[in-house]
This record gives structure tokens, sequence and C-alpha cells, in this order.
């Protein structure tokens, strides 16, 4: 019933993420589609446009139009427009048309290119490589962005054929951001294809523990669902990634509203060094499982988490000008902690809260 509801219960329903978000020193998000379809998710930037206009806003919010249906494609473009003319000012924006290409693995409806072990089937994505070849085109005409659910390798590669087949076709013109998200499994032919063709990986990093790993979960699942060699030298590939010179960008990925442990950008630190999930991690207890999450050879370091939560993540969403480090001319966002996040232990990492919060210049917290 969510049409009916009115300004005021979303406005008080929004308060537990500023405290969150002023708590945890977290001061952008990239918001990809609220529960409750797009009609929802447009009266919910309408609010916080308000609160925006009247300084009750202390965060950047950088929305979408999502699509989780082939019925939505044919309006995709009147709709963002739409949505460009309602949110292009102040802290709260929408410019990025978001897609749900595919499923999750537990339920395989994540697209592979080899086959499930355990059913033999494949899977699936909701468009082909020449729809998604022909709406970039048309997203490019119109200045907008391109975000993409993408958690199974046969997702990935459509994505990555079509940005390659448009990019070939108008070079240097091409000018849209595109960007996959989760990218829980992914074929060795498309590893360096993300730096080559510009597009952004965005990580779950959470998931890198194992700990609710977008139902997919940990490497004994992923022996199951898609054999031992797989499971353990093809999962979450992030460092790999970031080695071939790809811009690897950080997320959650997590809606549970209310609890927001999985939202906090130190949990996702401390799971991408570690890839662990202990009675060190700062996360429900019937999340952990404490064994490492394979294969450790992609665990990160802490300069490289720092820089795709921080500038990468900017320049995933246009806002590097202003947001993303500390320069002349940039908006004031910092943070004060009492350990350097640079050399700190990675393990209890997620239990790291900053001292004090600073959002353009004013101290929030």
């Amino acid at each position: 019933h969510t049409k009916d509801l009115t300004d005021e219960p979303i406005k008080t329903a929004l308060q537990p993420l500023l405290e969150f978000s002023k708590k945890q020193g977290v001061c952008a998000y990239f918001e990809a589609g609220t529960p409750g379809g797009p009609e929802f998710s447009e009266h919910v930037y309408k609010v916080m446009r308000d609160m925006d206009r009247n300084g009750e806003l202390p965060i950047y919010i950088d929305g979408c139009y999502s699509i989780y249906d082939r019925k939505q494609l044919p309006d995709a473009i009147e709709v963002m427009k739409h949505y460009r003319e309602e949110f292009s000012e102040g802290n709260v924006r929408v410019n990025t048309l978001k897609i749900m290409m595919d499923g999750t693995l537990a339920v395989h409806t994540a697209s592979l290119i080899t086959p499930y072990a355990d059913t033999g089937t494949v899977g699936g994505c909701l468009f082909t490589t020449e729809e998604i070849a022909d709406l970039l085109r048309k997203l490019n005409d119109n200045g907008f962005d391109f975000h993409v659910h993408t958690v199974g390798e046969g997702a990935i590669r459509t994505i990555l054929d079509a940005v390659e087949i448009v990019k070939n076709e108008l070079g240097d013109k091409f000018k849209v951001h595109v960007t996959c998200a989760h990218l829980e499994l992914m074929d060795d032919a498309d590893m360096d294809r993300f730096a080559k063709l510009g597009v952004n990986a965005n990580f779950s990093a959470w998931w890198h523990s194992g700990a609710g790993n977008g139902g997919g979960g940990t490497y004994e699942d992923h022996a199951v669902l898609f054999g031992e060699e797989r499971a353990a030298n093809k999962s979450l590939r992030s460092k790999s990634l970031w080695d071939t010179g790809a811009m690897v960008c950080w997320s959650s990925d997590n809606v549970v509203f209310g609890d927001f442990r999985a939202w906090s950008p130190y949990l996702g630190m401390e799971s991408a060094i570690t890839r662990l999930n202990d009675e060190k991690t700062n996360i429900n207890e019937e999340e952990k499982h404490y064994v490492q999450y394979r294969p450790a050879s992609e665990c990160m370091n802490h300069e490289e988490m720092l820089i795709g939560y921080t500038i990468n993540n900017a320049k995933q969403l246009r806002i590097e000008d202003k947001k993303g480090s500390i320069d002349v001319g940039k908006d004031a966002d910092y943070l004060i902690f009492d350990e350097d996040l640079r050399t700190v232990n990675p393990r209890g990492m997620s239990y790291i809260l900053p001292k004090e919060v600073f959002f353009k210049g004013i101290k929030v917290n």
C-alpha cells in the first residue's frame, strides 16, 4: 500500500538512515531501486528533495529508475527524462537507469555460461545483447548513465559485449558511465575487458566474507552450485579485476531497512581485506561461518578499499569534482578517526566509527 503513504511517514522512516549516515560518516549514496516500485521510489525522492530544500538532508542521494520487467523498457527514456527534470538539483539527483539483468545463484536464476553443476541449467538474462546495445545508444543520445545487476558470468558478458558493440560504433562519442554490480562469478575471458571498455566494477563488499552473499552463500554452497574448481577460484575476484586496471567500486546491496550493520563501509572494508566472517566481525550471528572465503588471493588491501569507497565511487556517480577526495573547491565532506584506516588491523575493523563527521564543512555528529 505504498501508493497511499503521505510524506510524513516516509520522512519519519528516513530518520534512522540519516542517523546511521551521520554516525558512520557516509556522505553519499547511490540508491539502486527502492522496494515498492518506481512510483514509490519517485515519492521517496520527492520527500528527500523537499528535505534538502529545507536543510534537513545531510547526505547526497544519487537515484535511479529501476527496470525489473521487460514491459518497462519502451518507456524507459521518457521516464528518465521526467526523473531528471524532477531531480537535478542540490543533494538529490537522478540520472541513471538501472536494470536487473539476471537473478541470484541460490535459485539458479543468475545467468551462467558454464551450466550449474547441480541442475545443468544456465539461468537467463532479462535482455539480449542487441537489446542492451540499442538501449546504450539511446542512453548515450540523452546523456544518461547505466547501472546493471550482473551476478553471473553470462549477464556480465552480455553487458560487456553490448558496450563493445556500441563503443566500436561511436568511439569517443560514447559517454555513458556503465556499471556492473555484484560480479559474483566471472569468466576468465572477460577479466580484462572492464578496463579496456571503461566499465565500472561494483562489488558488494560484505559478500566477500561469505555473509549475506546474494543468496549464493559460502564456498561450500558455491561448490554445490557450480563445482569445486569454480567455487575455489572464480568467486568475487575483486583483486584480480583491480590488477587489470579496472575501476573497482564498493557498495553494500542490502535492503534490510532498520538493521544497518551490513551498510557499514567499515564492515565492507574488513570483509574484502580478510574475506573472513567470524567472532571479530560486526554482523549477525546467523551469518558467521568461520571459514575464509575463497580464493584467498582475492583479498584487497587497505589503500585499495579506501580508494574504492571514496574517489572511485565518486567517479562512478560523476561527482568527483565535488566529492571523493579532499581538494580545493570540493565539498568539505571529511571524517576524523582515532585509528589510521591505512594501517589499522582489519580484524574487527567493522566496529570502527569516525570520531567526527563533516558534511559540506558542517559537523553533523
